[in-house]
């Protein structure tokens, strides 16, 4: 089974299919911006460009953070929570797997009804 089918047949698909994408994008790290070292360029200089550089890293952490908080919130209120089920499916996208999202009872008629084992 394609990852992008296991929520075929539930209620809210989309929805579903959406919050699993979400949570693969923020959990799959962003391009972080890499030090760069500059041949003759004063150490001092060197360095406040370094943490300048971690300091935008941080802001794109934050972010990521933020967003997943955001999804975590979203799932709570609909009742729903995020299942991994990458072992038992095919990965569509290059960047992960999308999990199952969904309550427990739903997860496990899911595994049952595929014959995937927990």
């Amino acid at each position: 089974m394609k990852d992008n089918e296991i929520h075929n047949g539930l209620p809210e698909k989309e929805l579903r299919d959406f919050f699993s994408e979400q949570i693969m994008n923020c959990v799959m790290p962003e391009t972080n911006i890499p030090h760069t070292y500059t041949p003759n360029l004063d150490p001092y200089v060197q360095s406040l460009n370094n943490q300048r550089i971690d300091l935008e890293n941080c802001k794109i952490e934050i972010k990521r953070l933020e967003r997943m908080i955001a999804i975590r919130t979203l799932l709570k209120s609909k009742g729903w929570e995020e299942w991994d089920c990458s072992d038992n499916v095919y990965r569509t996208t290059t960047k992960g797997w999308l999990n199952f999202i969904g309550t427990e009872e739903e997860f496990k008629n899911f595994m049952k009804d595929n014959n995937f084992k927990e």
